[in-house]
């Protein structure tokens, strides 16, 4: 009877994990989806199929939460049946959790002074556009622009939004900044 009672509690700690992230990401979405920020005049944001993952990990990991509070005994059959369902559950409603506000919280945002990282909690990043020192491409096709302090700030998401974005990019760099990289990603962009 005592395992019994730890299965269920087992259970009880999963689901109400689960719920806690689930609650906690849907008010960080909400309050920070749409802050706003004084001058902005365009901004990059990642594709909407992130967020058609996300949605897919928090299904996923809810089915286990139902499934640890009304049927844990068909979870819970021995110690590492209990750590990997653990395990799995929380990498999933973590990384849903993630991808939802990667596509609804941060985003680039341009204006006619600043290139400004809004975080995936809604805090803010600034690089005065006079500021850049220097314009490297990443993996995923992103650019990266450092500031003179070092700070750095990665732009990329959605393709077409991209696309856009060059324009403004070449007007607002100082023309002494490389702009070889940017080039090349443009170009592999267009085809």
């Amino acid at each position: 009877m005592k395992a019994g009672n730890e299965v269920n509690k087992m259970g009880l700690i999963i689901g109400t994990f689960y719920i806690i992230i689930l609650a906690v990401t849907i008010v960080i979405i909400i309050q920070k989806k749409n802050i706003k920020i004084e001058g902005e005049e365009f901004c990059i944001r990642e594709n909407k199929i992130t967020a058609f993952l996300g949605i897919a990990l928090w299904i996923e990991s809810g089915i286990i939460a139902y499934y640890s509070i009304t049927f844990p005994e068909r979870l819970f059959l021995n110690n590492n049946s209990i750590i990997n369902v653990c395990i799995f559950m929380a990498a999933s409603v973590l990384l849903g959790s993630g991808m939802m506000l990667y596509t609804f919280v941060k985003r680039i945002v341009f204006t006619k002074n600043e290139l400004i990282l809004v975080n995936l909690l809604g805090q803010l990043t600034r690089i005065g556009w006079n500021n850049i020192r220097g314009v490297s491409q990443t993996n995923g096709k992103r650019l990266a622009f450092q500031d003179k302090d070092r700070t750095k700030i990665v732009v990329g998401g959605n393709r077409n939004m991209m696309k856009r974005a060059f324009k403004k990019i070449y007007t607002r760099i100082p023309k002494f900044v490389d702009n070889t990289e940017i080039q090349k990603l443009e170009t592999t962009l267009m085809r």
